[in-house]
């Protein structure tokens, strides 16, 4: 559920700050409607950056074990029949995520915008 929570989050915010509403308006709600939620720490780290931590600090949710749950998730859904797609989008995101970043990446780097479809 963090995954997709993260994908859907990630998605918003590209989106406010497309459309030109900008990022911390939306944060703005989301603190309001959600405090002290998961919605609104990985809002604040979306918006800050603090995505890629300087070693030897590490990521909160490190990509590499993301992408573990992620396909994990999705080959139970197969083996059941069931689909998860915001799964799937959120494991090429954090695919491009190390790419970019190695290993020291959090999940929330699935924020950029050059990330959006």
């Amino acid at each position: 559920m963090i995954l997709g929570m993260v994908e859907i989050l990630a998605e918003a915010l590209v989106f406010s700050e497309k459309s030109g509403l900008g990022t911390d308006k939306l944060d703005d709600f989301i603190q309001m409607m959600f405090p002290h939620s998961p919605f609104a720490a990985y809002s604040k780290r979306m918006i800050s950056g603090e995505y890629a931590p300087v070693p030897p600090t590490r990521p909160g949710f490190q990509v590499d074990l993301a992408r573990k749950d992620c396909k994990h998730a999705i080959d139970l859904a197969t083996a059941c029949g069931a689909r998860l797609e915001v799964v799937e989008v959120m494991d090429k995101h954090l695919k491009k995520a190390k790419e970019i970043g190695g290993d020291n990446m959090d999940i929330s780097h699935a924020s950029l915008p050059d990330f959006a479809d």
